[in-house]
């Protein structure tokens, strides 16, 4: 019994579409990078700050992969060191600076372009809104 060519030419147009639909479906996509790889890409230079404190522009943050911090001046010597880590769902990040004490940076940008963050300046409680870029 011989099928007729419609019936053979309706199948192959099905398998044909089927298959364009199935490797549409798979295309790769490149996952984002984690918050913590955001941070540690590069080293963060103070643009500007909410309410303006002119001594921290082109202060430069510094997130290590292996968790430690640095925070140099402008001058290029170094005001801080200590441990970061993410915390709150990573939206803060914690610093604990060598002398003890715990700040908490609330972030409210992170991209490749940006850091924003928000942090309590212990000895008066000022809040201060930091906006950095990466340096370079």
């Amino acid at each position: 019994m011989q099928i007729p060519s419609f019936t053979l030419l309706r199948s192959a147009l099905i398998v044909a579409v089927s298959a364009l639909f199935l490797l549409g479906c798979s295309k790769a996509t490149n996952p984002e990078p984690s918050k913590s790889d955001l941070l540690t890409k590069t080293s963060w230079t103070v643009r500007s700050t909410i309410p303006f404190v002119d001594e921290v522009t082109n202060t430069v943050f510094q997130f290590v992969k292996d968790g430690s911090y640095q925070q140099i001046s402008p001058d290029g010597t170094i005001a801080a060191l200590g441990k970061w880590g993410l915390a709150n769902g990573e939206t803060a990040i914690l610093v604990t600076l060598s002398s003890a004490t715990t700040l908490t940076f609330d972030l409210l940008e992170l991209t490749d372009k940006t850091l924003r963050f928000r942090v309590k300046i212990p000895n008066n409680g000022i809040i201060v809104e930091f906006y950095c870029v990466p340096v370079g």
